[in-house]
């Protein structure tokens, strides 16, 4: 029986259709990362200096990381944070203008479904990042609860795949 680090691992290393490339995708090829497959895109894992230097440099300078494999959607419209404060935890009327918080995404009965990061734009705009491997079923849950809560209301978002 394969322990759920395999079943994890599998899951979101593995991709059925072709590969795809990030926007920073020869950028990390010219650095010389090892890529490997994962949620469907060509990801580095792995950096000559290694990972400890990798981690110091961090640490001591900057890093980067390529989010251009996530789910990134922008809400808007006046009922847009109500939206978003229904299906996390985060307060999002109470973040400042370019201030963003890590968050949960929830379920009906109080489980969590997924984390996401969620950045106040204005007061009627919100940059959404989700999770790659489950990009696609995190927006269904948020469109499932605006379709049956919200329907109607003053909201609207847009899938950024670029």
């Amino acid at each position: 029986m394969k322990s759920i680090f395999e079943i994890t691992r599998r899951h979101f290393s593995e991709s059925t259709g072709p590969v795809l490339k990030t926007a920073l995708n020869n950028f990390h090829k010219l650095k010389g990362a090892k890529m490997v497959p994962f949620a469907g895109y060509d990801m580095p894992v792995k950096y000559p200096l290694g990972t400890l230097k990798e981690h110091l440099h961090c640490r001591e300078s900057a890093g980067i990381f390529d989010v251009s494999h996530m789910g990134q959607v922008r809400f808007r419209g006046k009922d847009s944070a109500a939206l978003l404060e229904r299906c996390t935890v985060v307060d999002t009327q109470g973040l400042k203008k370019n201030q963003a918080s890590l968050s949960m995404l929830m379920l009906d009965k109080g489980t969590i479904k997924d984390d996401c990061i969620i950045t106040k734009m204005s007061d009627v705009e919100f940059h959404v990042v989700l999770n790659a491997g489950c990009k696609f079923t995190d927006l269904a849950h948020i469109e499932a609860v605006k379709s049956s809560e919200f329907k109607g209301r003053d909201i609207s978002y847009e899938v950024m795949d670029d």
